[in-house]
């Protein structure tokens, strides 16, 4: 069976995700970890959409905060 990326090279295993036959270069890869590249590819995608979303989270409770700091500051000037 031939790597469904490298076509030229012999597979050593296959993608436990999609099934596809990996070669020793796809292999290592992913770090050997029975993932091919593509399918490492689209977990990599999904993994950096998720922290965006956490940062922007982040973000706006970073900027809720700072309201919410500046108006207890500006209370408290207004009755000393």
């Amino acid at each position: 069976m031939k790597c469904f990326i490298h076509n030229e090279s012999e597979a050593i295993a296959t993608c436990k995700k999609c099934g596809k036959a990996m070669c020793a270069k796809c292999s290592a890869y992913s770090g050997h970890s029975g993932i091919c590249p593509e399918c490492r590819r689209d977990e990599f995608i999904a993994e950096v959409k998720s922290n965006n979303v956490k940062i922007k989270e982040l973000k706006w409770d970073m900027a809720k905060n700072i309201i919410w700091t500046v108006y207890y500051v500006v209370l408290l000037l207004l009755y000393l």
